[in-house]
């Protein structure tokens, strides 16, 4: 039986005999090979079918919890454009079942966006907040926080005070803020004067924002102008770099120990990027007191120890979202996004002899939004018609009206024109709508297609590793193999076990799929990129939107599920939702749930530590949160060849410090804390 040292304020204060819950292990054998004893190549397989899950189409967010308590990592996942969510519960023999629909009673059809569970009651079961998206910043739309009730997830978000209705709500992460034990709430939102990024306090009563009283940013002090959400974005340039900060998205926050005082700081990431200590009854800025290297277009972030030296690393996922592009998806295929800068207009032209059908779709727009009904001009040739959403049209050079070029429209009105230049024998698509996507196809071969008013752009950046030099970060240039990436999503783990943490990347460029990224530590920080991803490229259907990780079989291999329903219409329509399972190999492991007492009962805040054979292993527990979305807050380490863990210390977020000996490997440990007598 392992030894628990517990320890106040970093001092040894007594020894307790301490009988652990090991949860039982039960390994599931999936049909297909095993691998080789010995074998460490990091290798995955699709098992989205068999395991049940079929779901295509536009998603935001995904978040791995345990909603009915079995110990079995269950899925959330919120589609987007008002899709209903799906709520996956694992069968524990590799399948799932969609419950949306049972657990939640009528299924919502809001704007969902980022979701995380967490047991914030403290009543044993875990809860889930989503955020919505606040009608694009013109309308409304309330946040749920569905309370885990007797097998149903009941929506208490207005009683509770978080229901923020104006909020363009993007990632929630819960955080004990004050240091009382009890789980906060921290709101990251898109830019909005009347409803921006918010702390909530939880009370005997519910939940109250309290910015000011906590020192996180107010209203007027807190993020950029509106322009961030306007198009207008897309025609700055994206090389003024500000000196010594990080821009970012805007949209998200984590939790992770930058300072090194073994307590977890809140990341937030703004405009620019903001750091509070969280080690007393308020959040104070250290930002500061650390010195970032001009990076800008982080769009998700993984902060971990990849190097070994037992600092947090910072690798940063970048690339430009807001780009415009027209490809050619085949001889007889077009598919662009163009968007208007104050009425001017941009356009596409291209040559065939075919017959060309036109499908045009503005961006979703939440029922809320005002801007919902208004319509565009619509011409087809010189004739006006009436404007759809989506516009989908079949045209012939033969029919007169499209002959001749639609008249000049008012310069504050939106407008969509198509016509046929019977001299130069082209076709164009002419545009000043805010943003539109299209898909234009022809019977016959499509040839010479250009554009004007536009450059098009792959949004591709340079994604960057920032190690730790005392208080300033710096760029590694040979961390990484690629010069660019246009990945949105990444999640750090140990997929091969050997004791050093990997990175998986989703990808996509602006109107297609490209294959997903793995990158396997070589233990000292260097990454090399695994062919096709080891099995986990992922679909060339939609396009990429958010990766996340739970051991959903509980073999000790973290597994990784992928949506493709990133963006708006009408390039995410057929992405498939994708399960990777990791085929594993002979390398031991180690997984850990933590049961707060003093401090909030999901452990959210703790710093943990594995020593094997003289190698020293950091992980965080921040709730799992990245971007938008939650990896299984089950923490997991690899042991390699290692048959034991030497020593486990857990720096509680309640100062307590706990540590457990010689300690068995292959198990999933529950470990409780244990308060002092001080």
């Amino acid at each position: 039986m392992p030894q628990i040292k517990v320890m106040a304020g970093g001092r040894a204060s007594s020894f307790l005999s301490y009988q652990y819950i090991s949860f039982a292990l039960i390994s599931i054998i999936f049909a297909g090979a095993l691998p080789a004893p010995g074998f460490a190549a990091i290798r995955f397989e699709d098992i989205s079918q068999k395991a049940g899950i079929s779901v295509r189409g536009p998603t935001a967010a995904s978040s791995w919890g345990d909603f009915n308590n079995d110990g079995w990592a269950d899925l959330w996942v919120s589609n987007h454009h008002g899709i209903p969510p799906n709520l996956y519960l694992n069968q524990q023999d590799g399948t799932f079942i969609d419950a949306a629909s049972r657990v939640l009673g009528n299924l919502p059809d809001a704007d969902f966006h980022g979701a995380a569970w967490s047991d914030f009651d403290n009543d044993g079961d875990q809860d889930l907040i989503v955020t919505t998206g606040g009608g694009a910043g013109r309308g409304i739309s309330p946040n749920s926080l569905y309370v885990n009730v007797r097998g149903k997830l009941v929506d208490q978000a207005k009683i509770l005070g978080l229901d923020y209705p104006l909020g363009r709500g993007r990632t929630p992460l819960w955080i004990d803020a004050n240091n009382d034990g009890k789980l906060d709430l921290l709101l990251m939102n898109h830019s909005r004067a009347e409803a921006p990024s918010a702390i909530f306090l939880q009370t005997d009563t519910g939940f109250v924002r309290r910015n000011q009283a906590l020192g996180f940013p107010q209203p007027e002090q807190s993020f950029t102008d509106e322009v961030l959400s306007d198009i207008s974005e897309f025609f700055e340039s994206w090389f003024s770099e500000k000196p010594g900060a990080v821009t970012v998205s805007e949209e998200f926050a984590q939790l992770a120990d930058v300072s090194g005082n073994n307590r977890l700081d809140l990341i937030a990431y703004m405009q620019p990027m903001r750091i509070y200590s969280t080690n007393s009854r308020q959040l104070l800025e250290i930002s500061r007191d650390m010195e970032f290297p001009d990076l800008r277009s982080v769009q998700d972030a993984a902060v971990e120890d990849f190097n070994g030296d037992g600092q947090p690393e910072w690798y940063f996922a970048r690339f430009r979202p807001w780009v415009l592009d027209v490809v050619q998806a085949g001889a007889m295929r077009l598919q662009g996004k163009m968007a208007s800068r104050s009425g001017q207009p941009m356009s596409v032209s291209f040559r065939t002899e075919g017959e060309v059908t036109f499908e045009i779709h503005r961006p979703w727009m939440d029922p809320s939004d005002p801007a919902r009904n208004e319509k565009p001009d619509f011409f087809i040739g010189s004739r006006q018609s009436v404007f759809t959403d989506p516009v989908l049209i079949s045209v012939s050079p033969d029919t007169p009206a499209v002959r001749e070029p639609a008249p000049s429209t008012d310069e504050d009105s939106e407008s969509l024109s198509i016509w046929f230049d019977p001299v130069s024998k082209s076709w164009a698509l002419k545009s000043s709508i805010r943003q539109v996507g299209f898909i234009i196809t022809s019977t016959k071969p499509i040839e010479a297609f250009q554009t004007q008013g536009f450059k098009p752009s792959k949004g591709g950046v340079s994604d960057a590793l920032l190690v730790r030099s005392g208080n300033t970060y710096t760029v590694n240039q040979t961390a990484l193999v690629d010069d660019t990436t246009v990945c949105g999503s990444v999640v750090a783990g140990d997929f091969d076990n050997d004791m050093d943490i990997d990175l998986y990347l989703v990808c996509a460029e602006p109107t297609e799929n490209i294959p997903n990224i793995l990158y396997e530590n070589d233990g000292r920080g260097h990454f090399s990129k695994v062919p096709q991803a080891g099995g986990a490229e992922g679909s060339r259907q939609g396009r990429g939107n958010q990766a996340v990780t739970a051991d959903i079989d509980r073999d000790g291999f973290l597994d990784i599920f992928v949506t493709n329903g990133a963006g708006p219409p009408p390039f995410a329509g057929n992405g498939p939702q994708q399960l990777f399972r990791n085929l594993g190999n002979d390398n031991h492991w180690l997984e850990i749930d933590l049961q707060g007492v003093a401090s909030n009962r999901s452990g959210i805040g703790a710093k943990i530590v594995l020593e094997a054979q003289g190698k020293v292993q950091v992980r965080q527990q921040g709730g799992g949160m990245h971007s938008f979305s939650q990896n299984h807050a089950r923490i997991h380490f690899g042991l390699g060849p290692n048959l034991k863990a030497d020593k486990l210390t857990i720096h509680w977020p309640s100062g307590i410090v706990q540590q457990l000996d010689d300690i068995q490997v292959d198990q999933i440990l529950l470990v409780k804390e244990q308060k002092t007598d001080h």
